[in-house]
């Protein structure tokens, strides 16, 4: 495709088709009116940093805190603390918690927060405040693309503890690819 035809195309593009390329009609409510009113040899250079400004949001979304304890809960069912359905608070506070400095720790109750954010019914046991693990959701959020990213970390690091355990202890029990849907739902 030639200059001329190129600029033609941008020339021609409705909001709708700036929020398919952008992913985000916000972004392309707010572009679209540069885009109509810019110099033609301008254009392609506003939805080239609209689609830069889009991926950018993508990523800080995806390293927010309801990024962080969700990767965290499903690093935690992926471990073996799913039980009747429920994880404890205190175990995903711990998967945050492992690699933080003292100072920098998250609390129970600052995660129980986010998990409340996130969707998930909490209720009390006796070990302490839980989640109930709820299958619907987790597919919910796998359709967001905030946590699109999350999802593929989650079953990345499934598959190198299967690949681990399969190596260095045969008689261990080893995870599938498929823990999210082999998780109980209460």
């Amino acid at each position: 495709m030639d200059e001329h035809e190129r600029s033609e195309k941008i020339k021609e593009i409705t909001v709708e088709d700036l929020a398919d390329i952008l992913g985000s009609s916000r972004l392309a409510e707010l572009f679209h009116p540069l885009i109509v009113v810019a110099p033609q040899n301008l254009k392609g250079e506003i939805i080239e940093y609209a689609k830069n400004l889009a991926k950018e949001r993508l990523t800080e979304m995806t390293l927010s805190a309801e990024a962080t304890v969700l990767l965290a809960i499903l690093e935690c069912a992926n471990k073996g603390f799913l039980h009747n359905g429920r994880i404890l608070i205190k175990d995903v506070t711990n998967q945050i918690n492992k690699d933080l400095e003292y100072s920098e720790q998250w609390s129970n109750r600052r995660v129980g927060q986010i998990i409340g954010r996130l969707g998930f019914e909490k209720i009390r046991t006796r070990n302490g405040s839980a989640l109930i693990w709820n299958r619907n959701l987790i597919e919910r959020l796998k359709l967001d693309p905030r946590y699109a990213k999350i999802f593929q970390l989650a079953e990345q690091e499934t598959e190198e503890s299967s690949f681990i355990s399969q190596k260095h202890s045969p008689q261990s029990t080893t995870f599938t690819n498929n823990w999210l849907e082999e998780a109980e739902e209460v």
